[in-house]
Parts: C-alpha cells; structure tokens; sequence
C-alpha cells in the first residue's frame, strides 16, 4: 500500500489524518503527565517528554485540543 492508499484508509476508519492522530496522541499524553506527574515535571518539561519541540507549539495545540491550557488542565479547570 503506497503512502496515499494507507492515509486515505487511515482517515476513513479513524476519522482522521495520520498527523491528527499523533498530534492527539501526544496530548494525551501530556495530559496524564500533567496530572500523575505535576510534582515531578514543569510544563515545558512535559511538553518536551511529549514529543513537542516547543512550548508555544504545545500550549496552542493542547488549548485546540482540550480547550483550556495545559497550565488550566494541570490545575483542573474545565
């Protein structure tokens, strides 16, 4: 299967793309960090142990993501 075929069937059964996913999957991440590990690790810490090169990129697409920030999730609002 070529690299067109595989996203295609990616997005039809999950609904959506390859990157979307990844993106989704290391939020959640994160979120669990953010709560089972908020006295051992500060956000930038977590963003990094996530996969995201920058914080910036990881408050903007946590916040798409979830709705709040991860500093509002970390401290449970929302």
């Amino acid at each position: 299967m070529g690299k067109t075929g595989f996203s295609t069937a990616f997005k039809s059964i999950t609904g959506m793309t390859v990157w979307e996913y990844i993106l989704n999957a290391r939020v959640e991440l994160a979120s669990s960090y953010l709560v089972e590990k908020k006295d051992d690790f500060n956000i930038t810490e977590i963003a990094m142990m996530s996969g995201f090169n920058s914080v910036t990129h990881f408050t903007k697409t946590f916040k798409k993501i979830k709705g709040i920030t991860p500093s509002e999730y970390r401290r449970g609002i929302g």
